[in-house]
């Protein structure tokens, strides 16, 4: 939702200072899911009783995950013709204080062994931060016309997960997501009828 809301309330803006660059964050962990996990039927559930509501909240955390590259390639098919260019970048483990939190929900002990695995073999924050610089910054994304990409460190292209790449499941997404912000926050900058992809 935030993805959404502030991407698409700033692409005026963006379009008049052309060439310019969205680079959408995700996880490697987008492809952790399940099939029946991006239902969005699921993806709306927000009863709290059932298990995998307290369970699994890395299961919330995929989903998120997922949700943010269907994004991406959902808007950057819609401005294919834009100089706006819309790509995604894995940082990769990085050396930060993700997990500070999550204690209570996923216990000490797992926390405690991803804190270890990050601290010994995640890359340094600007080691991390590498990938993202360069889909931001670098001249061969508007060289080569680089749109809807999945990147991860240290700047290489990978296929994004297969259910991702489905433009059908993109499009239920979109839709989805600008119900919701109708729903929540009402027609706003941030729904524009010009959005509209250019090929399904």
């Amino acid at each position: 939702m935030g993805h959404f809301v502030l991407t698409t309330t700033l692409l005026e803006r963006l379009k008049k200072t052309k060439p310019s660059r969205v680079v959408v964050v995700s996880s490697i962990s987008h492809e952790a899911i399940s099939n029946s996990d991006i239902s969005l039927e699921v993806v709306n559930d927000n009863d709290s009783s059932k298990p995998d509501f307290v369970e699994f909240p890395t299961l919330r955390y995929f989903r998120s995950k997922f949700a943010n590259v269907v994004f991406a390639k959902a808007l950057a098919r819609r401005l294919e013709n834009e100089s706006v260019y819309v790509n995604i970048a894995h940082p990769g483990s990085v050396q930060t204080k993700l997990q500070r939190y999550s204690g209570e929900a996923m216990g000490e002990q797992y926390t405690s062994a991803i804190e270890t695995y990050y601290k010994y073999f995640g890359y340094t924050p600007e080691v991390g931060s590498l990938t993202q610089l360069y889909l931001a910054t670098s001249p061969e994304i508007e060289e080569k016309n680089i749109r809807g990409r999945y990147f991860i460190p240290i700047a290489n292209e990978i296929k994004a997960d297969y259910r991702a790449r489905d433009e059908k499941v993109q499009e239920e997404y979109w839709t989805f997501t600008e119900n919701l912000v109708r729903e929540k926050i009402g027609e706003s900058q941030a729904i524009k009828p010009s959005l509209q992809p250019t090929a399904i």
